[in-house]
């Protein structure tokens, strides 16, 4: 770097530049009257000189603060950009709609950026919900007994999911099935297929829904979406091209209900009949109106002899979650909400 003498009351900043073609260098000087006033835009200049100007006597150019950019860099930039315009033929709708998707924009946000983008790019929509394709009804499944059911799904779960947290390559989902009242004065109800990822602190998401008068009468319609693509996911992976490309292993981690939603999906006996318990193969004991299993040394069931149905007092009939190959013994953890929280704790607090 060569430095060009200045009087004693003047600041030198140099900065050298490397030329692209003829190796000349260019020196880049900062002057200011007041070395605490180099930094303000409005004190600052910038000129240049050649390096082999053997008299230095170029004329100086001034540059605004902000146009100033390295030569460099900006060249490089320049064709980095001109290969990539060049290899990337995606419609900008797609683009915006994908980073829509992907950083978690308000509707409200995307809006105001198609307002400033549309003068430039005429084919982009008014409408957030035109460019993101956000479907204004949904196909229903009506089942043979009542009630309809839309599966949102596993995968497209996930994906939204994606946009606010940074998800591992190895997926453990946790499943819960519950059913809700709508209204007091109906019968209608809800049964929702819920889905979390172990180890994130994120809020479940909806995999399906079903609404009827009553719970699904049959369980294989209930089941069968949510199973067929859980299957699909456990087999082949989840590849996400709104994720960057990236590939997810699905496995279950476990199952996670109340008492009656348990023996429902599972299709066994109720936890209020005799051969109801879950965990051993104890014949239950009514005590005041209660039915109890005090024999603590029975055998326990196990996931091989459930999927056999080996004792035909505990099972109803066989079940779609079968197919999972999941053990469905053990892989039904205990409510701890119910027997807990509100059943071992609120029965004492009654009682003192």
């Amino acid at each position: 770097m060569q430095s060009s003498n200045r009087d004693s009351d003047q600041s030198d900043v140099l900065l050298a530049v490397a030329a692209d073609d003829n190796s000349s260098s260019y020196l880049l000087e900062m002057e200011a009257d007041d070395p605490e006033q180099a930094v303000s835009a409005d004190a600052t200049h910038f000129s240049y000189e050649t390096a082999s100007d053997s008299d230095n006597t170029a004329d100086d150019t001034y540059f605004d603060e902000e146009v100033f950019v390295n030569v460099d860099t900006d060249r490089e930039s320049d064709s980095c950009a001109e290969d990539d315009d060049a290899d990337d033929t995606t419609p900008i709708n797609t683009k915006i709609a994908e980073w829509y998707c992907c950083h978690n924009i308000t509707h409200e946000a995307l809006a105001d950026l198609l307002g400033i983008l549309r003068p430039y790019h005429p084919g982009l929509p008014v409408d957030p919900r035109t460019l993101v394709k956000t479907p204004r009804s949904y196909v229903l499944r009506n089942f043979t007994h009542g009630g309809s059911y839309y599966h949102f799904g596993i995968a497209s779960g996930i994906k939204a999911l994606y946009s606010s947290v940074n998800l591992p390559e190895n997926l453990k989902l946790q499943f819960n099935f519950d059913g809700l009242p709508l209204f007091k004065s109906s019968a209608c109800e809800l049964w929702p297929i819920l889905c979390r990822v172990k180890d994130m602190f994120v809020e479940p998401f909806v995999v399906g829904l079903y609404c009827g008068i009553k719970k699904p009468q049959s369980l294989d319609e209930y089941l069968e979406d949510f199973v067929g693509e859980l299957q699909n996911l456990m087999k082949n992976g989840m590849s996400c091209r709104s994720c960057g490309g990236r590939n997810f292993v699905v496995t279950i981690d476990c199952f996670v209900c109340d008492a009656p939603a348990r023996a429902f999906v599972k299709n066994v006996k109720s936890f209020s009949g005799y051969h109801g318990c879950e965990k051993c193969v104890d014949e239950g004991e009514y005590v005041q109106n209660r039915m109890t299993f005090q024999n603590s040394s029975a055998a326990l069931r196990s996931d091989v002899h459930f999927d056999e149905l080996v004792d035909d007092e505990h099972h109803r009939g066989t079940t779609p979650l079968r197919s999972l190959n999941f053990g469905l013994v053990t892989g039904f953890v205990l409510d701890y909400m119910h027997l807990v929280c509100l059943g071992v704790i609120r029965s004492e607090c009654v009682v003192s």
